[in-house]
């Protein structure tokens, strides 16, 4: 380093700042190290975070759309067509690959911090206990096989070179874009295709069938586009998206400007891919890690925080509970209890959650559209009718009301505001490079 150049610099006065230069940090240390030694001290542990902040950046600067446009052109085709065929048969899945992918992404349990990197996929061994199983998944984690059937399709047409964790990372995706737009009115003949490939399903255990699943998909995208060509004029202004590598000379209509009207999806957002696969999981990370459905404001935004999500993140990003379901047991406390709650809403939510027992009966996180990704949750969030405590929170004379009330009458910028916090959160501490593997199977590691 030339001194000439460091000399020249300017100097800045730390007293103006709350954070103390690191010489001051010597008088924290035990007094019975020498001054010498507790600098040492002080100056490794500032090159250490130096190197955590420089490893977490450049991970995410690693990751990019084009990632496997070369590798695995077919990629994002092959995710969408299985999305398709899975929302048709299952429209709840949208929401609960949507939790999935935030489950996984908000996990961290090593010195070196990992999130979106399949982790939560990973079945318990005799080294490790998973995250499966603990206090916010047992139970209610669903889309495991979804994964696994993208999985293995990819795994047949580019072996050994995409991970589980961008494999849930597009699904979560289009998951959102497509969760409403399968419930426009189908031809007789895609219903019974659909019927067929729903008892096919229930067969899947092997890889000539999980194929003959893959182009009954095929069938259904066909057709479906087709359908949507034809239905196309009643949408406002939609915006056709083309999937990396479509069918030549079609296009699929996953993102619109005229978002949650007229029965269509939620929006759309570019995937930054090249995240690899975790060889662990931890049980106890994934406890203290996630926020629970009584959480307050406060534990929220702190929660979101340590992730590197601002208030507006959280709120918009609780807006996937437009869609999903929650079980008795997380919100029976806020129907009982709380006072911040619409009598009747209360009332009615009352009827399939009694006070003791029932605690796997599902209700709706939003009532008024609980198959449409808009923005009803903030509308119900302003009646106090917020299915669980934590979604009652965003507006409870807090620091969220005035976006919450923002929301609730624009849902363009709840939209944009919405794909933007998951492009945030989807680069949480990935690994890239050499970290971590590219797993055959997600649900174990190599």
């Amino acid at each position: 380093v030339n001194a000439n150049k460091l000399s020249s610099l300017p100097t800045i006065d730390m007293s103006l700042y709350k954070y103390r230069p690191l010489s001051s940090l010597s008088s924290h240390l035990p007094s019975i190290l020498p001054a010498s030694v507790a600098m040492a001290v002080s100056v490794e542990i500032f090159l250490k975070l130096c190197f955590l902040f420089c490893l977490v950046a450049t991970s995410s600067g690693q990751l990019s759309p084009s990632f496997y446009s070369q590798t695995c052109p077919t990629l994002q085709t092959i995710v969408g067509l299985t999305m398709r065929t899975t929302l048709l048969l299952d429209p709840r899945m949208g929401a609960s690959l949507l939790r999935l992918f935030f489950h996984d992404c908000f996990v961290n349990f090593h010195v070196f911090p990992q999130g979106c990197d399949a982790s939560v996929l990973l079945d318990d061994t005799a080294t490790f206990t998973g995250e499966k199983n603990a206090g916010p998944n047992a139970n209610s984690l669903r889309g495991f096989g979804v994964i696994d059937t993208i999985k293995t399709t990819v795994e047949l047409v580019c072996p050994g070179t995409v991970s589980c964790a961008d494999i849930l990372a597009l699904a979560a995706r289009d998951g959102v874009a497509l969760v409403s737009v399968l419930a426009t009115s189908l031809s007789p003949s895609l219903c019974l295709l659909c019927s067929y490939t729903r008892q096919l399903r229930l067969r899947i255990g092997s890889r000539r069938l999980r194929l003959l699943f893959f182009f009954f998909s095929l069938a259904i995208r066909l057709q479906y586009d087709d359908r949507l060509y034809q239905d196309s004029s009643k949408a406002m202004r939609p915006i056709p998206v083309k999937f990396s590598g479509g069918w030549r000379g079609k296009q699929s209509l996953v993102q619109y400007d005229s978002f949650g009207v007229d029965g269509l999806g939620g929006p759309s957002w570019t995937v930054a891919l090249g995240r690899r696969d975790a060889t662990t999981a931890s049980q106890s990370a994934a406890n203290s890690n996630l926020p629970g459905p009584g959480s307050s404001l406060s534990q929220l935004i702190a929660a979101f925080a340590t992730k590197g999500l601002n208030a507006r993140d959280m709120t918009a990003l609780s807006g996937a509970h437009t869609i999903g379901q929650a079980r008795c047991v997380n919100f029976r406390s806020h129907i009982y209890n709380d006072a911040n709650v619409d009598v009747g809403f209360a009332s009615q939510r009352q009827r399939n959650c009694p006070s003791s027992g029932g605690d796997n009966n599902l209700a709706p996180l939003d009532v008024q559209t609980a198959n449409t990704f808009d923005n009803a949750y903030y509308r119900n969030l302003i009646a106090v009718r917020g299915l669980l405590h934590s979604d009652q929170e965003l507006f409870n004379n807090g620091t969220q009301d005035a976006l919450v009330q923002q929301y609730s009458t624009n849902a363009p910028a709840f939209a944009a505001d919405f794909a933007a916090a998951m492009v945030k959160m989807g680069n949480i501490s990935p690994l890239t490079g050499s970290s971590g593997e590219i797993r055959s199977n997600c649900r174990r590691v190599n």
